[in-house]
């Protein structure tokens, strides 16, 4: 599940309208990805960090996922 997408998009003065549309999709998947009930391709996901000129590892909180286990 991508974590921090919301708060990078957000930091970065950039709406779901438009990053959804930067990389091919619907606002409405974004906003799926964003509240977790739904998981984004890997390509959406290379999309995404290279359009908000991240690592990939950004988007993700793996510090969360471990310790859900």
């Amino acid at each position: 599940m991508i974590n921090n997408l919301k708060a990078i998009r957000e930091l970065q003065h950039i709406n779901q309208k438009d990053l959804a549309a930067a990389i091919g999709v619907t606002p409405r998947i974004m906003y799926d990805w964003e509240q977790g009930s739904v998981t984004p391709s890997i390509r959406a996901v290379l999309l995404m960090a290279h359009f908000l000129n991240i690592p990939v590892d950004r988007l993700y909180s793996i510090e969360d996922e471990i310790k859900e286990l």
